[in-house]
């Protein structure tokens, strides 16, 4: 009976453990020395520009409406970015709450066939007149084998994500793009 007790305590948390191998939470805090207000236009009010400041995307545009709101959509041409190949990403937000200042989105389109889903939660605070605070937290659900590599992959988007954050911070205290983003947008030149 013992036995047979424990076999199914160890069946009934399969599950669960399964679960936690193929989801990945992804956190970003960062301080901007900028008024949140100034941060949140650059980031939600325009956040179908992304492209103008974070290096991993080449370009971006509006799907439809250019308005920013629930179920507006954006298209993202992007570089490698860790695990990720270069390609299209569709994106659409899902919660866009000005007076919050933050907002939500999930891939829709051009995602890696390992990851089933990936949803993105951005925030901005006010920490005093001159500085801010900016939250990232996203979730991403692997699904294969690639789950087995789930730290390698975490630890890769995580670098990833911390280097976006970075670049919209020194984008909006400078008023021009991170080094990155320059460098990934400068034509190469034939030798």
């Amino acid at each position: 009976m013992r036995v047979v007790r424990r076999f199914l305590d160890q069946e009934s948390r399969a599950p669960v453990v399964e679960r936690r191998l193929r989801t990945m939470e992804l956190r970003n805090d960062i301080f901007i020395e900028a008024p949140a207000e100034r941060v949140w236009h650059a980031l939600g009010e325009r956040f179908m520009h992304i492209g103008e400041w974070a290096a991993p995307i080449t370009a971006s545009c509006p799907v439809g409406s250019a308005e920013p709101g629930v179920g507006v959509m954006r298209s993202c041409n992007i570089a490698p970015f860790g695990p990720v190949k270069a390609g299209v990403v569709k994106e659409r937000l899902t919660r866009f709450d000005r007076a919050a200042m933050a907002f939500e989105y999930e891939a829709l389109e051009g995602m890696p066939r390992f990851i089933r889903h990936a949803v993105s939660r951005w925030s901005v605070s006010r920490v005093d007149d001159r500085r801010s605070r900016l939250r990232i937290h996203a979730t991403v659900v692997l699904r294969g084998p690639m789950a087995l590599l789930g730290c390698v992959i975490k630890w890769q988007l995580q670098s990833g994500g911390a280097k976006v954050a970075e670049e919209l911070k020194y984008f909006v205290e400078n008023g021009w793009p991170h080094p990155r983003k320059l460098a990934v947008a400068a034509p190469s030149l034939p030798h």
